[in-house]
């Protein structure tokens, strides 16, 4: 419910009643300064007067339609809502109590095929299916959100091996210790009991490190992501620690805490063994080196695994921004320009004009090399068309082929550089004077037209049954619809024939892109100061900031970050497991030293077992990373889930850093003084 007013009634879509709105809480403050009077307030939309009646809560978020700021009652007298082929509207609503989404599908079925036997033209072979808003919301970014969940698990198993391999080391360092605690009266209990508070303040300080920093990067991350990555996640402009955040992190602590605690209670649990001479202890026991190897082939499987994750995002990010979309986005500036109020509602010439003269204006300033408009940028959708050849039989509507339709201004195809491949362009004599011309692209007349010229062919669309259209040209096939998505056939038509109030001007200039921009908007506000002019930035941005691009962009940002303190986590343990091993091979070491072993043998055998964890933790990662790259097919573009060179590099990368990790303390072993290792033992 609104927070201020009310929300919309019955009477507000009478035909020719009052016209009323309901704003946003930004809109309120942003655009109307917050007055407490804003039911008062009459905005001017669409060169209409429309009544504020109420404003949202500050809360209210409803990102499956984007980021609204304007709400309006469906307008009954709009053309649109009586044109049956117009598939445009979204429908929402609320099941009844103890109703399941299959019944709820089965009965919108049952409308669906009412529908198609009514209206057969432009029902038939439709269908409809329920999705759950929080399905809707999520579902553009649940790629990212399920990559970073099993980055953080891999990530968390890794510290948590690590930290229970290094708290093993200290527990056995630390033997001599617990007898002697034992031996004067400390329970097994009260050691355990000992050992897990030690492990649980650790845990807890890790904990509160780990909150600060949290709150600090959703900060970051709720005010750095683009625009059009924050319209698709839930409210991240608010997105803080929670209450349930806050007790799942404290759940998780304990849990982490008494996990990686196991490992020195373990050890203490063992029946106690013998003080040595000169207080001088036996350390390394079998099954400590066996837990404490099991971590290490562990951690460094789960490390190897979001290598390869990584990898394989940032390769797929790659294949994508190497796709030729089918036009030039470098040195592109676009702007969006809607045209509303009684000037142009009288026909459509008043807009035609509008943007002719717009284009000319721009098209003469200094730099700017072409200049176009279209009513849909690339890589945005589009309305669909369907149609048949004239001469050709009537197919039934569920079988027919859909087109993409475009609305193009101007030097369009030059400005985009998208190739004329056959016949002419538009030009100004294609008016509504002259017998009515469409261009088709490469994949319509590959597809649909059986690769044959299609120059000269006459089309009749079910969207204008009275008029026959002809094919004057080809073009290029320009990816309409999501980067990674596949390539549909596309009909442009001229303005001057198919009269558009919204179209996005691009203009290429051999300077700065973005210094257009400004120009743009100038030249648009000499003609009609009201004219509406918004969704300005660089077609390169137009490429970049595209939901397919940032959502992987996004993910291997984020799997490049665990990955990479997987990997250093993974050094730090293999380092202080080699370093240990060494530590309690100082007198054996010294000795063949001082019966003449070299000290290449000597790093060899300091090395051995290091290298051995290593390789068979990189053999079990790259089983496990076969199994994770099937679940997150939906990142990949253009590379298998096994490529096998992202798996070799992945695997290099981690053997190298894991050989230079066993070589630093072994070398450390074999260059050092027998006589003087010999000595200190």
């Amino acid at each position: 419910g609104p927070a201020i007013g009310r929300g919309f009634r019955p009477e507000d879509e009478v035909p020719g009643g009052p016209q009323v709105a309901i704003v946003s809480h930004q809109f309120w403050q942003d655009q109307l300064g917050g007055r407490p009077g804003v039911l008062d307030s009459v905005l001017t939309v669409n060169g209409q007067p429309v009544q504020v009646v109420g404003v949202l809560p500050a809360v209210f978020r409803f990102t499956a339609v984007g980021a609204p700021v304007l709400w309006l009652p469906f307008n009954p007298s709009d053309p649109s809502r009586h044109q049956r082929i117009n598939h445009q509207v979204r429908v929402l609503g609320r099941l009844r109590p103890r109703t399941s989404l299959a019944e709820g599908t089965r009965d919108l079925a049952a409308v669906m095929g009412r529908l198609a036997r009514e209206y057969p033209e432009t029902n038939q072979g439709r269908s409809a299916r329920l999705v759950p808003l929080a399905d809707e919301v999520t579902g553009p970014a649940r790629p990212v959100v399920l990559a970073l969940l099993f980055a953080m698990v891999l990530v968390l198993a890794v510290a948590v091996a690590n930290i229970a391999a290094l708290l093993s080391a200290r527990a056995v360092a630390r033997s001599e210790e617990m007898q002697v605690r034992a031996a004067l009266g400390a329970t097994r209990a009260r050691l355990v009991r000992q050992l897990l508070v030690e492990s649980l303040v650790l845990s807890a300080l890790g904990g509160m490190l780990g909150l600060a920093i949290a709150a600090v990067l959703l900060r970051l991350l709720a005010t750095g992501l683009p625009e059009a990555v924050r319209t698709q996640f839930a409210a991240p402009e608010i997105a803080g620690l929670t209450g349930a955040g806050l007790w799942y992190s404290l759940l998780l602590t304990l849990v982490t805490g008494v996990g990686f605690g196991l490992s020195p209670v373990l050890h203490v649990l063992r029946p106690a063994g013998k003080l040595t001479g000169a207080g001088r202890r036996v350390i390394g026991g079998g099954v400590h080196w066996t837990l404490r190897n099991g971590l290490i082939v562990g951690e460094v499987a789960l490390t190897m695994a979001l290598l390869t994750g990584a990898a394989l995002v940032g390769r797929s990010l790659g294949s994508l921004l190497g796709k030729d979309p089918g036009f030039q986005p470098e040195g592109v500036a676009t702007a969006r320009i809607a045209l509303a109020g009684p000037r142009y509602a009288q026909s459509n010439q008043a807009q035609q004009q509008f943007f002719e003269r717009l284009l000319s204006e721009i098209n003469g300033l200094p730099g700017v090399q072409s200049v176009g408009a279209v009513d849909r940028l690339p890589l945005e959708g589009g309305g669909m068309v369907t149609f048949r050849v004239e001469g050709q039989a009537e197919v039934p509507p569920s079988q027919r082929e859909p087109l993409v339709s475009r609305t193009v201004a101007g030097d369009y195809f030059q400005s985009m550089r998208i190739p004329l491949v056959a016949g002419r362009q538009f030009t100004a004599e294609d008016d509504s004077a002259h017998a009515p011309v469409v261009l088709l692209d490469q994949a319509t007349a590959t597809r649909l037209l059986g690769g044959a010229n299609p120059v000269g062919a006459r089309l009749r669309f079910y969207a204008f049954p009275g008029s026959a259209w002809e094919v004057i040209g080809v073009v290029g096939t320009v990816q309409t619809g999501d980067l990674d998505g596949p390539e549909r056939p596309t009909v442009y038509f001229t303005h001057l024939q198919a009269a558009a109030n919204r179209l996005s001007v691009v203009a290429r200039t051999a300077g700065d892109p973005a210094d257009l921009i400004r120009a743009i908007r100038a030249a648009a506000a000499r003609l009609d100061r009201d004219a509406a002019v918004y969704a300005e930035r660089t077609l390169e941005a137009q490429v970049s900031e595209s939901a397919p691009v940032l959502f992987r962009r996004l993910s291997l940002l984020l799997l490049a970050l665990c990955a990479g303190l997987a990997l250093v986590l993974s050094v730090v343990g293999v380092y202080g497991m080699v370093a240990l091993a060494v530590a309690e091979r100082r007198r054996e070491l010294g000795i063949r030293a001082a019966l003449g072993a070299r000290p290449g043998a000597l790093l060899r055998l300091a090395m051995g077992r290091g290298l051995r964890l290593c390789a068979a933790g990189t053999l079990a990662g790259l089983a496990l990373s076969v199994l994770l790259a099937q679940g997150a097919r939906g990142l990949l573009y253009g590379v298998a889930p096994t490529d096998p060179v992202t798996y070799l590099a992945a695997g290099l990368l981690l053997s190298g850093v894991a050989l230079i990790a066993c070589w630093l303390p072994a070398r450390r072993a074999a260059l050092a003084n027998p006589a003087e290792v010999l000595q200190r033992e």
